[in-house]
């Protein structure tokens, strides 16, 4: 485990066509309701790798408020992935904000500790669009669900 100041920290790796599909679903939503999914991928000692997500099959039960995970739909496709790839494993979930707004809502925050419960240190993303670009916040979870900004590997240095 890496150690940032006080924080222990793991190193977050998410590939880029889990970022890509991330933007995409964000931008396809068009600021009209958030969206969302599981993420999934390995987890080790000092780093957890994002290999692959759910996105939602339809936006008709996306709400404009807030997002709203289908357990049953999210469970299918999480089979469905680790059915071709059996290593994969739950290691986070990811969601929308709408207008930018980059921060943990109250219920976002409930869901965190009650998803860290279940899969301990895990991660959680969260995408915000920004004019015609999406913003992808990398946060890890430890085990009672507390958000901590991830630390991104750039030129061989951390950074939050």
């Amino acid at each position: 485990m890496w150690l940032f100041s006080d924080v222990p920290c793991a190193v977050i790796e998410i590939n880029e066509e889990v970022q890509n599909a991330i933007r995409d679903c964000v931008l396809k939503s068009g600021q009209k309701f958030e969206v969302g999914g599981i993420l999934l991928g390995r987890k080790m000692p000092q780093k957890i790798l994002v290999e692959e997500l759910t996105i939602p099959e339809d936006f008709q039960n996306c709400k404009r408020g807030s997002f709203q995970l289908d357990g049953k739909v999210a469970a299918e496709s999480c089979e469905k992935l680790i059915a071709k790839a059996p290593w994969l494993d739950v290691v986070g979930l990811w969601h929308s904000h709408l207008y930018g707004i980059a921060e943990f809502s109250s219920q976002d925050r409930q869901t965190n500790q009650l998803f860290s419960r279940i899969y301990g240190r895990c991660v959680s993303v969260l995408a915000v669009q920004l004019i015609e670009t999406v913003q992808i916040n990398l946060y890890e979870l430890d085990d009672e669900g507390n958000a901590y900004l991830a630390k991104i590997l750039l030129n061989g240095g951390y950074e939050s």
